[in-house]
């Protein structure tokens, strides 16, 4: 037998094998959402269970592209006077630009959404057990296994370009870690496409590359043109929206009635304090888990001084930025909770701290059993 090709298959069934872990991941996350469905009058495989709010923008922009209008001019609710900014633009194209070839050979909107979403995130849980392999094989399957209970990970499953952007953007850095420069740069350029906050994402790879530049030079360029391509991604979403409805600007025309900017953080942080303080754990679980990840920035701040893995180290800058984004500019129309949920290659983190690991799934279990019901129930948008 000729030993290139006993060496190719040897390699086939290892690659092979990487997958049953990935697909025990996948199957332990629907069971989650599975027991959250219980005595709810929804299930884990109609997909229109899984369409909340925003989604509703997502496939208008599949079906009929970007619209930018006055308010007044549809809806009675506006003044005449008013020239509030309405309409889809407000939101990215990525998620709606992969489903419209299928929606157009007549797959259902919702069926089309509901295998786009589960299909990233099947492949967002092979990156992450791509990227753990610093890792023991035990602390790899826990860190899988903590991945598919994290918080608020419904928004992985529902219709919603969430589990898109976290594909691209784990993509992105593990291809720059096997040095296939085109690949990650193509990632790159598509995160700001796939999600409203993915523009967080470049100064991610800004930071990362000055990173790289003080402890790996040749792997400094390829760092760069990644954020470099997701800067052309930026810029070409703002052509996008010039070309389809006139306004380069029509992202921030849409998005500033909801008074996003800069806040001060210590009132909210003192208003999550005092309603556990007053009502207890019970129904105020989205203010424990953002004062849980709010604690825990210090913590990877601190671990990211003495991390030597170029990948753990943006995981942690990533981690940072992305759970500091919605404290400092949010306002009281931010879903916290469903931004929170782009917090999960945190998971890597807490991967290399076993104790820290095994207080945390139990803490995630219950905060994602909490928001999944809450989902279903329509209570979350």
């Amino acid at each position: 037998m000729d030993p290139t090709n006993d060496r190719q298959a040897v390699v086939s069934v290892q690659r092979l094998r990487e997958l049953y872990p990935v697909a025990l991941a996948f199957i332990l996350h629907h069971c989650v959402l599975a027991i959250a469905c219980i005595g709810l009058p929804y299930s884990v495989f109609h997909p229109f269970d899984f369409v909340r709010s925003d989604s509703a923008l997502y496939l208008d922009i599949a079906k009929n592209g970007y619209e930018l209008f006055r308010c007044h001019e549809r809806f009675e609710a506006y003044a005449a006077t008013d020239m509030t900014w309405c309409g889809n633009a407000g939101w990215m194209p990525l998620y709606g630009w992969i489903l419209r070839p299928f929606i157009y050979l007549g797959v259902d909107q919702y069926l089309a959404a509901f295998c786009l979403s589960r299909l990233c995130y099947f492949i967002v849980l092979f990156f992450i057990y791509r990227l753990s392999a610093s890792l023991s094989p035990r602390a790899r399957v826990a860190v899988l296994m903590t991945a598919a209970v994290f918080p608020s990970a419904i928004y992985y499953s529902a219709a919603f370009p969430i589990s898109l952007m976290m594909m691209m953007m784990l993509g992105s850095l593990y291809f720059w870690q096997k040095k296939l420069t085109i690949p990650a740069m193509i990632c790159g350029f598509l995160i700001p496409l796939s999600y409203s906050t993915g523009f967080v994402n470049i100064a991610v790879w800004a930071i990362f590359s000055a990173v790289v530049c003080l402890r790996q030079r040749e792997a400094f360029v390829p760092a760069v043109l990644v954020t470099c391509s997701a800067l052309v991604g930026y810029g070409v979403f703002f052509l996008v929206q010039h070309l389809t409805t006139g306004h380069w600007n029509a992202f921030f025309l849409i998005q500033e009635k909801y008074g996003h900017g800069i806040h001060d953080i210590f009132q909210p942080l003192g208003d999550m304090v005092k309603s556990i303080w007053l009502s207890g754990i019970n129904h105020n679980w989205q203010n424990i888990q953002s004062l849980m990840f709010i604690a825990l920035i210090p913590v990877v701040l601190v671990a990211s001084l003495k991390e030597k893995n170029n990948a753990h180290v943006f995981v942690n800058i990533c981690f940072v930025l992305f759970a500091a984004f919605p404290v400092l500019i949010g306002s009281g129309q931010l879903a916290q909770y469903r931004a929170e949920s782009l917090l999960l290659p945190v998971v890597l983190f807490l991967g290399q701290r076993k104790k820290l690991l095994l207080v945390m799934i139990p803490v995630f279990l219950y905060l994602t059993l909490s928001c999944t019901i809450e989902f279903f129930m329509g209570q979350l948008s």
